[in-house]
């Protein structure tokens, strides 16, 4: 037997139907067999994405969402923070990369072939907020001076170009051409769900 759905309105008659719809309600909630079973998941607007967008003379050329891996030394930076305040990490995750790596892997420390020339080094985002209270956004533009292949970006906790021991996530995107005065900005979305 299938469900049927029937929009109720409030009205003269609403108080019949409340009636009747808690009449259905409760013996179906006692019957041995279930009318129905419904499972409603909310799923969450904000998660761990990365969005690379280029732009071309003002024009849109390439988007791109994806999700990341938080590497080794990321998460151990992250419960050195939780364990002692401060310890290993006392600069906020807010530096971002670029390179041609393919396939993040968790055992990175950087990006191995992190782009530091051409107007792409790593750099601290341009714009830094909340988006609700267990997320933040990070947003970087750069203007290519130079032709770049991109395959990967990289969150650190350090601005320093080619720095090493500082990454902590990091997400491939689909390859990604730059010639000179390409703009091309990227944006983090870190989420540290409850639950």
């Amino acid at each position: 037997m299938k469900p049927i759905l029937k929009q109720v309105g409030i009205g003269v008659g609403s108080g019949i139907t409340v009636a009747v719809f808690t009449f259905i309600l409760l013996t179906s909630m006692f019957a041995t067999t279930p009318i129905a079973t419904i499972t409603l998941q909310q799923s969450s607007p904000h998660s761990d994405l990365v969005v690379v967008t280029i732009r071309r003379n003002g024009e849109i050329i390439y988007r791109y969402e994806t999700h990341n891996i938080i590497v080794t030394i990321g998460a151990t930076w992250v419960k050195d923070y939780l364990q002692s305040g401060t310890t290993g990490a006392t600069n906020a995750t807010d530096d971002i990369s670029m390179s041609a790596d393919p396939s993040p892997q968790t055992s990175w420390t950087k990006l191995p072939n992190e782009i530091t020339t051409g107007g792409l080094a790593r750099k601290t985002a341009d714009t830094v907020s909340a988006v609700n209270s267990t997320a933040y956004w990070a947003n970087a533009t750069w203007t290519a001076t130079a032709s770049f292949t991109i395959n990967c970006t990289g969150l650190h906790h350090d601005p320093t170009p080619g720095s090493d021991g500082n990454l902590v996530a990091a997400a491939t995107i689909d390859t990604a051409t730059l010639i000179a005065n390409d703009q091309i900005e990227i944006d983090w979305l870190v989420n540290v769900p409850p639950g």
